[in-house]
């Protein structure tokens, strides 16, 4: 009869949905084409009935808080303002087509509106 040890490992998998690669860097280069900051963070709320990893928060060079906040389930790509409600987009994409500055105000003081997807 031989002694085995077992060793248990613990892993820690994610709890949701995170972005494509390709959607991440799709982001970053919108963010540096006007200008914002853009952050990522992981596990946001930690809630656990949450179905995302990654929320992604957008900023201008004036706020300290972000102007935009967006997740992604397996269906579709979300976004929101501050004060804002949350809207629903089929991609990444159809979501940054959608970012519309505010008519006559100055981008870089202003959060943008979100036009829901047709």
């Amino acid at each position: 009869m031989s002694n085995h040890q077992v060793t248990t490992v613990s892993i820690h998998l994610p709890k949701g949905i995170a972005f494509e690669i390709a959607d991440l860097r799709r982001m970053q280069d919108w963010a540096g084409y006007h200008k914002v900051r853009m952050l990522i963070s992981l596990d946001h709320g930690a809630g656990d009935d949450e179905e995302y990893e990654e929320v992604i928060s957008l900023y201008t060079e004036t706020s300290s808080s972000g102007f935009l906040l967006i997740w992604r389930n397996t269906k579709s790509v979300f976004a929101q303002t501050p004060i804002g409600r949350q809207v629903r987009y089929r991609s990444v994409s159809h979501l940054l087509e959608s970012i519309v500055a505010i008519e006559g105000a100055d981008k870089t003081d202003t959060p943008s509106r979100l036009v829901p997807d047709a």
